[in-house]
């Protein structure tokens, strides 16, 4: 501790005693450091006796013994969640932007160009191949890109294997299906027994639910089952 002659020569040069800052009220100059700055020996709130440098009151970088720190120091839980919250606010207020970039990655994990998606796109007047449904109807904006999963068995695709764009519903289905056209053909056969697609705008006229359900899944798996075909697209 500093002599009662060195506290009042190192008081002359910044009185701090009785000053707050923060949770810290500062009693008086403990000793001088080899910088030559003063050392104020500080009264926390919390009853802890602490010594700050000067610089660190004056400055705002100490406010506390260090019960400040451990209080508002998160758990790594309380972390995630608070930066999850941060994303999901800033995706709320960016929906736009959002959603270009997850199209542009999936589009690049598919290593298909944004062109070559407008492309097919067109080619198919914007709606799925199968069903022939914009994806308006599901809520989305773009279509999914299918590939032949024998050449790509993964998610994404190598770019060559692409049969064309289907909205989320029949890609989901696909892939119940495996891509198994014998299975498409057998699904098609066990939903329409008769085999006749002609009778299918009478019966939505008569507006028989099962029927009407029967026809339209009917006419999506024989599409299905072209669009698993081994064609590519160049």
């Amino acid at each position: 501790m500093a002599t009662n002659e060195e506290r009042q020569s190192m008081r002359v040069r910044s009185d701090l005693t009785n000053r707050r800052f923060g949770r810290l009220v500062a009693i008086a100059p403990a000793r001088q450091a080899k910088s030559g700055k003063i050392i104020w020996l500080c009264r926390c709130d919390c009853g802890k006796m602490h010594e700050v440098k000067v610089d660190n009151l004056t400055g705002g970088h100490t406010q506390s013994c260090g019960c400040l720190v451990s209080e508002c120091k998160r758990t790594p839980e309380e972390s995630r969640h608070n930066k999850n919250a941060v994303t999901r606010d800033w995706n709320r207020r960016n929906k736009s932007h959002v959603s270009q970039y997850r199209r542009s990655v999936t589009l690049r994990k598919h290593h298909v160009s944004a062109e070559r998606y407008e492309a097919l796109l067109e080619s198919q007047n914007g709606v799925c191949a199968i069903c022939k449904r914009p994806p308006q109807v599901f809520g989305v904006r773009y279509l999914d890109i299918d590939h032949d999963h024998r050449c790509c068995p993964g998610v994404y695709s190598c770019g060559k294997c692409v049969r064309g764009l289907v909205c989320i519903a029949c890609n989901r289905a696909l892939g119940l299906f495996q891509d198994d056209i014998q299975v498409l053909i057998s699904a098609a056969k066990y939903l329409n027994p008769s085999g006749i697609v002609g009778a299918v705008t009478t019966e939505r006229e008569l507006g028989e639910p099962p029927r009407k359900l029967q026809s339209e899944l009917h006419g999506d798996m024989q599409s299905a089952a072209e669009m698993t075909a081994p064609a590519k697209i160049n």
